[in-house]
């Protein structure tokens, strides 16, 4: 991918340009995506915590004005509710499958995202 990066920059096309119009590609990000999220954030997502981080998101969820999201079940409820949240939830989904296809992990048995728990890391 670097070579074929390197042939097509230019000073109009930098490689950062280049690299996000390829992921908008693989990803099948849509200008209808990009008005969702100027919206505003839909969801608060934890990628991980320790006990630390626990406790503290253990005290912000009573506080927080949007949905944390530790688990595909919260996410599930939140999409339901959210059209904006819905949008969003999509696109990670799509990039996550499109990571893992890249850095060749075994896709065969599906998206973490769906089975894995970000709360427990």
């Amino acid at each position: 991918m670097d070579d074929f990066y390197f042939l097509l920059k230019t000073k109009r096309y930098t490689l950062t340009r280049l690299r996000r119009m390829v992921t908008h590609l693989l990803i099948d990000y849509r200008e209808a995506h990009a008005s969702d999220i100027r919206s505003g954030c839909p969801y608060i997502r934890v990628l991980g915590a320790n006990a630390a981080g626990r406790r503290h998101l253990s005290t912000l969820r009573e506080t927080a004005t949007l949905p944390i999201i530790t688990r595909y079940s919260h996410m599930k409820k939140a999409a339901k509710l959210n059209r904006h949240a819905a949008s969003a939830w999509e696109i990670e989904l799509r990039a996550s499958a499109m990571r893992g296809l890249l850095c060749g992990n075994d896709v065969s048995k599906g998206n973490p995202e769906y089975f894995l728990s970000s709360a427990m890391i």
